[in-house]
């Protein structure tokens, strides 16, 4: 009973108020870690993006909305020739969440019935609609997954990304190689195990090889970003574990990784290559970008500074030992637009580059403006 009364106190902050902040300082008996990550896959994979954005829904919306969103009536598609369309236009391709421009019967999807279904969201200018196959009947994906799914399939890895590869998994393999290497000559009897929380199968095997090695207690160290979240690390992973867990063993989560001076000062090293390589004389303008939420409360904004006021004090540091004229600012990569922060408090990366920018050109023709906006820190 009281972990109803508790869920309905905390709400999306539970994981965090109750699973992490009265969890043991220590764990008890054979220890078992798991070092996990999202899993972006290095090519496509539809069970990534589906898994996404059925989290997305189910964190987001009432419960009982959530079946009607996540209704799956056949194949959504896009053109990825105009992927964010908001009215109904006449495809010259459609591709689907697979990547196959063509049914099950090989037959060209814009050769097919479609249908146009227009944007969810129509006060948000980046939703969009998408085309929708019946014919076939359902394919096991939501709609609205697949009509993600064939964006990104259609024009992410068909146009944008040359490659056709994103370096995620790969990248945080090698980090998890290195700390077990490292662990496990600190710690011989501790067992260790990668997972990505956005395929619960890969938790659940963790988990169970974990218990089946004897493990007491379970620590949980999220790799993804150096600052967790509501939204996919004590909301979404530290609940997975625990379920999975159920009860046969302790959880502990380890802290998030901003916290710990190491992650700071490898964004410093960045930081002091990239000046070595300019003039003594430049003018500099240092842009630390935030990824940024649309949530009314979250936990990271809670925590940031334990991350965040560190590392812009180093940046400073660096910056006044360089000498010369300098500008910091923080920006927002996402959610800083006028839909979503429609009073402008967020200063958006779009615009610390044109800030910057608009700084290089004064300088560089010796004028000083009349006014300007004080740049925001």
């Amino acid at each position: 009973m009281s972990r109803f009364f508790d869920r309905l106190r905390y709400g999306k902050q539970y994981g965090y108020e109750v699973r992490f902040k009265t969890q043991p300082k220590q764990a008890a008996g054979k220890v078992g870690v798991i070092i996990a990550e999202s899993g972006l896959p290095e090519g496509y994979e539809l069970e990534f993006y589906a898994n996404f954005m059925a989290h997305v829904f189910k964190y987001t919306l009432p419960p009982f909305l959530v079946p009607m969103i996540l209704a799956d009536k056949g194949m959504g598609l896009i053109d990825p020739e105009n992927p964010l369309a908001r009215e109904e236009f006449k495809p010259r391709q459609l591709i689907d969440s697979t990547g196959s421009f063509t049914n099950r019967a090989g037959k060209p999807y814009t050769e097919c019935d479609v249908k146009w279904v227009p944007p969810g969201v129509k006060k948000n200018p980046w939703d969009h609609g998408y085309f929708l196959y019946t014919d076939d009947g359902i394919n096991g994906t939501p709609d609205v997954c697949d009509k993600v799914g064939a964006k990104i399939a259609g024009w992410y890895y068909g146009r944008l990304i040359p490659e056709k590869k994103v370096a995620w998994r790969g990248q945080l393999r090698a980090v998890y190689n290195e700390a077990v290497q490292a662990l496990a000559a600190r710690y011989p009897t501790a067992e260790f195990r990668n997972a990505y929380y956005m395929y619960p199968e890969t938790m659940r095997q963790a988990v169970d090889e974990l218990l089946a090695a004897g493990c007491e207690t379970l620590v949980y160290q999220g790799i993804n970003c150096p600052l967790y979240t509501d939204f996919e690390d004590y909301g979404h992973a530290l609940e997975m574990v625990h379920d999975l867990a159920a009860g046969r063993a302790g959880v502990l989560m380890a802290d998030q990784l901003g916290n710990q001076a190491p992650m700071r000062e490898a964004f410093l090293a960045i930081l002091r290559d990239q000046l070595a390589g300019l003039p003594p004389q430049a003018s500099v303008m240092v842009i630390l970008s935030r990824h940024g939420h649309p949530f009314k409360k979250e936990t990271q904004d809670e925590r940031a500074h334990l991350y965040r006021a560190p590392l812009e004090q180093g940046a400073r540091e660096i910056l006044k030992a360089r000498g010369g004229q300098w500008h910091l600012v923080w920006s927002f990569d996402e959610y800083a637009d006028e839909y979503w922060d429609p009073k402008k408090t967020k200063f958006d990366t779009r615009d610390a580059y044109a800030e910057a920018f608009g700084l290089a050109m004064i300088i560089f023709s010796n004028c000083r403006p009349i006014s300007r906006r004080k740049i925001p820190t």
